[in-house]
């Protein structure tokens, strides 16, 4: 059936190209139009050669517009661009864009605007997307046009988005790399986003840091250090950022949100983790004396509220993998702005979950449900060498969740302090039978 499927869209894309092999050109002034997902890197960055050859775009998604003009003078000194969408099964003209901006030559770059592709115009489909320029000087060649196009293929909006902050500026810094590795997905997946934002602890390369962007996809190695992503606080603070900071985590949550928009979130915060205290910590801002160098509970909690104002929902699941986050006050902290939490009660070893299974559970056709999903992290986890023990917990809604554990933990609580007949020492030691550790790693 999918042979099927990929057969029947790559006769339709043959058809489009003929169709648009007729249009005529008074100069050949346009040229090497490409409509692609927003988040590419620069101008040859994964870019199809072939005309009328362009990415999938899928609903919610920025679409950006390259094209480059003539960079002979003779034809064109400068043109005005038009840019419209048309839906290449009924041929309307849905959207048209014309900038008062006069084009020299060279290349240029377009982002279609958000009320684009918000407007109830669009739906799931194919539309072609076309540059069309008009040459103002020289006055020989005034009133002269050409146009080129591209197109794209409007696709459903993707099930689940797992996201991935690594915070690996501190003693876990070479274990991000296999972490990374171990992401590889066998089969590249229309359900699924995996976007990671990593940091690492290594030295500055040509004035650069060490944080970087990536979306994972099919044949993803480390090498390569998979798809890298236009993420712009990048660049701006020369690749180097501080992930012990929540303002950077809230404003990686934000991009991922306007560039990566999926029904269902799963964020994973990554590094080591000292549950109610700390997690996420930040060694090269640290050491600079830069505050704040970690997140802490209250933090978190404020950056995933953010986040649900920014989505108008919780976030679906929140993971935890690092030590120790499997407390009853981590979960409490959280309760307002996320659904289920998954977490270790104990110490992981440095290999910590396996990812690649997660993804492929989010990516499944059926695509499970939020406490399906949490239940699939717990599932997994449990056959990690890494993990010994993982746990999810409800946050909100349901017949049990954290605040009645909360309301149970309290009147255990009441009735231990009512109780004469037990001593301080007793309670330490049923305290240690229970293996639950002081320390973080």
């Amino acid at each position: 059936m999918r042979r099927l499927v990929q057969h029947g869209l790559t006769a339709l894309v043959l058809l489009i190209v003929l169709l648009h092999s007729t249009t005529a050109s008074a100069i050949d002034v346009v040229r090497n139009v490409r409509a692609t997902m927003g988040n590419a890197g620069g101008w040859n960055d994964r870019r199809p050669t072939n005309r009328g050859d362009s990415k999938f775009v899928h609903e919610g998604e920025p679409i950006r517009v390259y094209w480059s003009i003539s960079k002979d003078k003779r034809k064109v000194k400068e043109c005005r661009v038009e840019i419209s969408m048309t839906d290449v099964t009924t041929k309307k003209v849905l959207k048209t864009y014309k900038p008062t901006t006069l084009y020299k030559s060279g290349r240029h770059r377009f982002t279609i605007p958000g009320d684009w592709r918000l407007s109830g115009d669009f739906k799931r489909g194919i539309y072609s997307v076309e540059v069309r320029t008009t040459v103002v000087t020289p006055r020989a060649e005034k009133g002269s046009t050409d146009v080129d196009w591209s197109w794209v293929l409007l696709r459903p909006m993707k099930k689940w988005n797992m996201i991935v902050f690594i915070s690996g500026d501190n003693s876990l810094s070479g274990s991000v790399k296999g972490d990374l590795e171990e992401m590889d997905i066998e089969d590249s997946n229309e359900n699924v986003n995996c976007i990671v934002l990593y940091d690492r602890k290594l030295p500055k390369r040509n004035g650069r840091g060490d944080t970087r962007c990536i979306r994972i996809q099919q044949n993803f190695s480390a090498k390569r250090q998979g798809i890298h992503l236009r993420y712009n606080r990048l660049r701006d603070n020369s690749y180097e950022l501080n992930t012990g900071d929540p303002e950077e985590a809230y404003q990686f949550f934000k991009w991922v949100h306007e560039n990566h928009p999926a029904e269902k979130w799963m964020v994973i915060f990554w590094d080591h983790g000292d549950g109610f205290r700390k997690h996420n910590s930040d060694d090269t801002s640290k050491n600079a004396g830069v505050k704040p160098s970690h997140l802490t509970l209250n933090s978190t909690a404020k950056v995933l509220g953010k986040l649900k104002t920014l989505r108008g929902r919780d976030t679906e699941i929140v993971g935890f993998d690092n030590c120790l986050m499997a407390m009853l006050e981590v979960g409490y902290a959280l309760k307002d702005s996320a659904q289920y939490l998954v977490a270790s009660q104990r110490r992981e070893g440095s290999a910590g979950w396996y990812h690649q299974r997660l993804i492929y559970y989010a990516g499944r056709d059926e695509s499970p449900s939020p406490e399906q999903m949490a239940k699939l992290i717990v599932k997994n986890g449990r056959n990690s060498s890494a993990i010994r023990t993982i746990s999810a917990m409800r946050l909100r809604g349901g017949p049990k969740n954290v605040v009645d554990l909360a309301t149970s933990v309290d009147k255990f609580a009441g009735a231990l302090n009512a109780e004469s007949t037990l001593c301080p020492e007793q309670l330490i030691q049923a305290r240690k039978d229970c293996g639950v550790s002081d320390g973080g790693t």
